[in-house]
């Protein structure tokens, strides 16, 4: 399993980025796949996903990388775009993450207290699957934008792209 990550020193050369791309947009929907699971009400360890969206594998490169990417005018505007989805994106994160761990917090209980412990209640499931439905269009949004972003990557002329100040 890749983990994306960056150093802040020195040139990059383009292959190491797109590297680096492509583990960030896996990361990216290994997450997804986990929320999709939560929306489902099938078993998520939640201590695979982060409580705060901006501590995810993926928030943590592209926000490593997002200043120098706007360096560049040509990849400017795709950077703009996926912060753009990804700044909604957040809250609707936010609420599926509380609305299931609270869930998940309560059935533990129940099971502690000899009840029975279903895991998620209908009324909670169907706010979840709403939620997902949304989180899943502005995720795609990311992946398409991340996409558009790696080919314009590719086609840079330059093997050795950023300098880090």
């Amino acid at each position: 399993m890749c983990k994306p990550q960056f150093t802040n020193y020195g040139l990059i050369i383009k292959q190491q980025l797109l590297n680096e791309m492509h583990c960030a947009t896996t990361a990216h929907k290994r997450l997804n796949r986990r929320i999709k699971h939560m929306a489902d009400n099938l078993p998520v360890d939640v201590t695979t996903i982060p409580q705060d969206l901006n501590n995810s594998e993926f928030s943590k490169w592209f926000f490593g990388r997002s200043v120098q990417f706007k360096k560049f005018p040509e990849l400017k505007k795709y950077v703009l775009n996926i912060e753009l989805f990804y700044n909604e994106l957040q809250p609707i994160y936010q609420e599926i993450h509380s609305t299931y761990t609270k869930e998940i917090k309560s059935s533990y209980l129940k099971t502690l207290l000899g009840l029975n412990p279903s895991v998620i209640t209908k009324k909670d499931q169907q706010k979840i699957q709403q939620l997902f439905s949304r989180f899943e269009q502005l995720s795609d949004s990311i992946i398409t934008a991340l996409n558009t972003l790696e080919g314009h990557i590719a086609i840079h002329p330059n093997e050795k792209l950023l300098v880090f100040i």
